[in-house]
């Protein structure tokens, strides 16, 4: 099973978000699992914010949307604030995992 993970914490190196991330990564390994780690904020192109007005989207958005559709399984890491994701993950999904994309209402 090929297992696609968008880490959005900032500290990418020794927080809790990145034992987590290390930890799933190397049991997942163990058990014959592909890891595609996204980790956003080490990333060298960086989405805008997102805009509904910006049609087609950026080729970074597609670029992840091929790297989803080459996977079985998404997981999302990040910290929670106040039942929130960290803003880069939230732009992330509101980017990639667009309506008629990945849903339909």
């Amino acid at each position: 099973m090929k297992i696609c993970i968008i880490y959005g914490h900032h500290n990418t190196k020794s927080s809790f978000n990145a034992a987590i991330r290390d930890t799933f990564i190397e049991e997942a390994e163990k058990c014959g699992h592909q890891i595609d780690l996204i980790n956003l904020f080490d990333e060298e192109e960086k989405l805008p914010f997102y805009n509904s007005d910006i049609n087609p989207p950026p080729q970074l958005v597609l670029d992840y949307r091929k790297r989803l559709e080459n996977s079985d399984v998404m997981f999302l890491i990040g910290s929670c604030h106040n039942l929130r994701m960290p803003s880069i993950l939230e732009n992330w999904v509101d980017w990639v995992l667009h309506p008629k994309w990945f849903f339909s209402y």
